[in-house]
């Protein structure tokens, strides 16, 4: 719950912060959109498979929620919009805690109750997607 708040205040949050911080126009906004889904499908699509299976789902949520506050960081120290760009590509693994966490919850409990905690993972989710800007 609170890492999808925190997901969720980093997104909403962002792109003031950016454009207050560091002039970012709308170009540089699309541009930065542009990056972020393809890292996305990039990392979610091809890259956590292979590092699931490397170093296993627990060390992946870890991995992920590390480079999260590493990113948040790089994030506050940047002074040229170069460098938000350069922090871009390894925020994208905080894509894969999500997923992975989904799996651990789903490989975890019944078949006949895959609904339910899939159900309640989204549930979590959104809640924490609408707290998130509050907090």
């Amino acid at each position: 719950f609170f890492s999808g708040m925190v997901a969720q205040a980093d997104q909403s949050l962002l792109l003031y912060y950016l454009e207050d911080r560091l002039a970012f126009n709308d170009k540089d906004v699309a541009k930065m959109f542009v990056l972020i889904g393809v890292l996305g499908i990039l990392v979610q699509g091809i890259l956590i498979k292979p590092f699931i299976q490397f170093i296993g789902e627990k060390h992946v949520i870890v991995m992920a929620f590390i480079i999260g506050s590493l990113v948040n960081v790089l994030y506050g120290i940047a002074s040229e919009k170069w460098m938000i760009f350069a922090a871009l590509p390894l925020g994208s693994f905080v894509g894969m805690s999500f997923p992975t966490i989904s799996a651990i919850k789903s490989n975890n409990v019944k078949q006949n109750e895959q609904g339910r905690i899939q159900g309640a993972l989204s549930s979590v989710q959104a809640l924490a997607s609408g707290a998130g800007p509050m907090a």
